[in-house]
Parts: structure tokens; sequence; C-alpha cells
């Protein structure tokens, strides 16, 4: 996020997709990518302690 390092040992795997609209890719991409920012922030609050 640019604010600081997020380094953590643990891994947590995440495949985001949706279908592309042909229409509109970059409002397609947007959605990918505030979700994205949206599931760090509640995973980096929410990992289960080591």
């Amino acid at each position: 996020m640019g604010r600081q390092t997020f380094r953590d040992s643990r891994c947590l795997w995440t495949l985001l997709s949706t279908p592309i609209d042909e229409a509109a890719p970059d409002a397609t991409m947007k959605i990918l990518e505030t979700t994205g920012v949206n599931w760090i922030r509640w995973w980096q609050g929410n990992f289960p302690a080591a």
C-alpha cells in the first residue's frame, strides 16, 4: 500500500478473477484493483496469529 513494508513469513494465496467487460475493460480492472486492496487491508488485521 506504499506506507510500510508488509512482510509475513506465513502465506495466503488469493486469486481474484472476473469476466472482462469488453465494452469497459478499464472499469473491470478498477473493480479488481479495489477489491484486491480491500482484501489485503482486511487480512492484514485478521490473519491468524502464528
